[in-house]
């Protein structure tokens, strides 16, 4: 049985991920972006994503899971610090901040687009995200999903 914690941390992913698909507002998927879903990330979102050969549709339950991920995404980032025009790099604390409030669980694409939408540069991101590798803040799976470590158990991960 989960806990409020990861129940409250699934609800996160599922918004970001269902946000990266669909946006704030479509019905209508974009295929590419379902494609790119890991399946662990696939398997997270497939009770609201109905599909077929050529449309990927969320279902009326996927558009009320998407708004609970989004609140709870707004929430999370309450405690958060905006970046400062001074800052050279996100830290890899940082970094792992910002993963941990979409879920945790991510592709580098959707957390590079998390930071960028709070000021960071698009440089800035890539080094930061590299130095947060490093640090062993966030890890990196060798189907390029990134994690927070404390995640690693059974996540469908090939590493």
């Amino acid at each position: 049985m989960m806990d409020e914690k990861e129940q409250q941390r699934l609800m996160r992913l599922r918004g970001a991920l269902l946000l990266h698909v669909f946006g704030p507002d479509r019905e209508a998927g974009n295929a590419d972006r379902y494609r790119s879903l890991s399946d662990y990330e696939r398997r997270i979102i497939g009770p609201w994503v109905e599909h077929d050969m050529n449309h990927i549709l969320l279902s009326e339950a996927g558009v009320e899971a998407r708004g609970v991920g989004i609140i709870a995404m707004t929430q999370a980032c309450g405690d958060l610090e905006p970046p400062a025009e001074s800052d050279l790099l996100p830290t890899p604390i940082e970094i792992a901040q910002r993963l941990s409030v979409i879920g945790g669980v991510s592709c580098p694409t959707r957390l590079k687009a998390r930071l960028t939408d709070e000021g960071w540069s698009t440089s800035r991101t890539e080094l930061g995200i590299q130095r947060a590798i490093d640090s062993g803040e966030i890890e990196l799976d060798r189907d390029w999903t990134m994690r927070l470590p404390r995640l690693r158990k059974d996540t469908g991960s090939r590493s």
